[in-house]
């Protein structure tokens, strides 16, 4: 056992990197910190990598027209490395092309190391999206360890990068939508309770040329992926994954570790698209050297990257909402000064996108897409067509109006003359936002909202893990009645939310009348 060179934490005499703080090791081979394996079972084998040496069983391979575990007929070798060797196989079973992986048998040092391996491939079965290789088999035969996957022809995206005309930058749509359908993919591992772990341009496998709007392409690599709110699957596994693509809380706490990790490494590969390096401390917003990235490109990337999970996009869905929100407008919801006493006239926005904008980022429900969305505006149930039927008493209490609105019509700005947030709400009520308060203290908050104005329940939690929750009612137009069961300092008991215009405006703007 060594020491770190930078925590003196005891680490194995071969490591990469220390597993506390994630420093390099001077004395590991320069090579393992770029290499395209990771640990687990499903670790991609790039088709250059072939370190096998004697005695690292390269003899073992299997010849074409072998059948291994009495199911996969051998086809060709695909690749190998250091973690194994991966064919192109029939699974003779259902007569379907496989790409079968086999782990050397060396790496297996006890029976745990084996039932972890096997383990974290069965963590990928659950997963099935077309923007997910899936993983139809996880097993031992024959004293290997192997998992038969489906074969995914194509380029990763690390080498598509490498092909691009002078090693140039991507272009900002090409790059977003290669994003959105990389979010995509990962919403899906997310919804069943699985982290992803090593995300890196390596792990991204592109089907097809990628475009402004479409992007085909699968990720691979799901063998360091555990479920959320587990233990690790053996002491060794602690801070797995590529260091340059690691969130910092993974590096120094991978119990920690949840799906704004996998963001944070979605960050690092966005940056990298359009700057074509990764982000070091002080890294430049890519639009400084680009005309065509909006500065809310810069801004979602920024949060991004926060060292603070709690400060960058939550979910997937969260990050897809605020980018197309940015291509589409040019920037996210910018937080407003809090409102003067002065009465101050409602301005609806009017962003005006450029004609070339492809369809699939119009339309969307973001902060400020919501007030772009038409929707259909109803006749007001009273005179003057104010909007202006709501209870500032809080609570739920209000006179509720039926209208045509749906739920997400109420994303947007909100604004409480406590605080400003910038809201998402998707039309089944459920809702999340982010803003900041009069003191500078930022706050998240997340429910859901009934549409048919009974009232919700809504948390508000805070970066120093203070949590307040309340009930939540709509009005039917755009305000939003709310009590916090323990408001605390600086809240009162009942506030009311307005959607998209100041507490001093009691006029509704257009889109939500």
């Amino acid at each position: 056992m060594l020491s770190c060179s930078a925590c003196n934490a005891m680490i194995p005499d071969d490591a990469a990197f220390c597993p506390e703080c994630g420093a390099p090791q001077a004395s590991a081979e320069p090579e393992r910190l770029t290499q395209l394996e990771t640990i687990g079972a499903m670790g991609t084998i790039g088709p250059n990598d072939t370190r096998f040496t004697p005695g690292d069983g390269e003899g073992g391979l299997l010849e074409p027209g072998s059948v291994f575990a009495e199911r996969y007929e051998v086809e060709a070798l695909i690749g190998r490395g250091g973690m194994g060797a991966v064919y192109r196989a029939s699974d003779q079973v259902t007569g379907k092309p496989r790409a079968l992986k086999l782990i050397a048998p060396h790496l297996m040092g006890s029976e745990s190391a084996v039932q972890r391996l096997i383990e974290e491939g069965t963590t990928a079965q659950d997963i099935r999206h077309d923007n997910v290789v899936s993983v139809y088999d996880v097993g031992r035969a024959d004293g290997q360890i192997y998992v038969s996957m489906e074969m995914v022809e194509g380029v990763s995206l690390r080498e598509w990068i490498k092909r691009q005309p002078n090693h140039d930058s991507v272009p900002m749509r090409v790059a977003s939508r290669i994003i959105v359908e990389l979010l995509e993919g990962l919403k899906a591992a997310h919804a069943k309770g699985v982290i992803h772990r090593d995300l890196k341009p390596e792990n991204i496998i592109l089907t097809a040329e990628p475009n402004d709007r479409e992007a085909p392409l699968k990720i691979l690599d799901f063998g360091i992926a555990r479920k959320i709110g587990t233990e690790s699957f053996s002491s060794t596994a602690r801070a797995l994954g590529t260091i340059e693509y690691m969130a910092p809380e993974q590096k120094t706490n991978p119990e920690r570790a949840g799906p704004p990790a996998d963001l944070y490494s979605v960050s690092k590969i966005f940056y990298e698209l359009l700057v074509t390096i990764l982000p070091s401390d002080h890294w430049q917003p890519p639009s400084g050297g680009r005309t065509d990235v909006p500065g809310g490109i810069d801004e979602l990337i920024r949060r991004g990257l926060s060292t603070q999970p709690n400060l960058r996009p939550q979910s997937a869905a969260d990050y897809i909402a605020m980018l197309k929100t940015a291509v589409n407008t040019g920037h996210l919801p910018q937080m407003p000064q809090p409102p003067s006493p002065e009465p101050t006239p409602y301005t609806p926005p009017s962003p005006t996108p450029s004609s070339g904008i492809p369809g699939w980022l119009l339309g969307v429900g973001g902060a400020v897409v919501g007030c772009i969305v038409l929707v259909s505006v109803i006749a007001m149930a009273m005179s003057g067509g104010g909007g202006t039927k709501y209870d500032d008493g809080g609570g739920g209490g209000g006179d509720v109006v039926t209208n045509t609105l749906s739920m997400s019509d109420l994303s947007g700005v909100w604004m409480d003359g406590v605080g400003v947030y910038d809201a998402q709400v998707y039309n089944n009520g459920n809702f999340s936002a982010e803003g900041v308060l009069q003191n500078g203290a930022y706050v998240t908050i997340s429910g859901r909202i009934p549409s048919n104005g009974s009232a919700g329940s809504y948390t508000m939690s805070f970066p120093n893990g203070a949590r307040r929750s309340g009930s939540i009612a709509w009005d039917g137009y755009c305000h939003l009645n709310a009590s916090l069961q323990s408001p605390g300092a600086g809240f009162p008991p009942r506030q009311v939310y307005h959607i998209d215009h100041p507490p001093s405006s009691n006029t509704c703007p257009p889109h939500l009348q």
